[in-house]
């Protein structure tokens, strides 16, 4: 699914688990499964918003 002009590529976690209405610890068991793609630049927790 490529991004929308609408939606922003890059999310931080509390953000992925509002839209998804989850915790943000799911977020990240999640992302340490593999489930959701996954980046941390240095200094901050980012998702690759590929959902």
């Amino acid at each position: 699914m490529a991004p929308s002009p609408s939606r922003p590529q890059f999310l931080k976690v509390p953000d992925v688990a509002a839209l998804l209405n989850i915790k943000p610890r799911t977020i990240y068991e999640m992302a340490a499964q593999g489930r959701i793609p996954y980046r941390k630049p240095p200094g901050s927790n980012i998702l690759r918003f590929d959902l």
